[in-house]
């Protein structure tokens, strides 16, 4: 289901754009369960998240 997907927004997106979704997303998920083990993440590593969702963000809507 997920490459089917994944085909669906290459055919929407640019390849740019649509691996910055993949790879973020894949960032803040794990992130986010980190939260669920015995290791948290650090600040800088919080910030270093932050920096990398920012960043997606402007890609995401930089005009082409």
């Amino acid at each position: 289901v997920a490459n089917y997907l994944l085909l669906l927004a290459l055919t929407k997106l640019p390849a740019s754009v649509n691996y910055s979704f993949v790879t973020g997303g894949t960032i803040i998920v794990s992130t986010l369960l980190s939260y669920f083990t015995d290791k948290k993440p650090t600040l800088k590593e919080l910030l270093a998240v932050v920096a990398a969702f920012i960043g997606i963000m402007f890609l995401v809507f930089m005009p082409i």
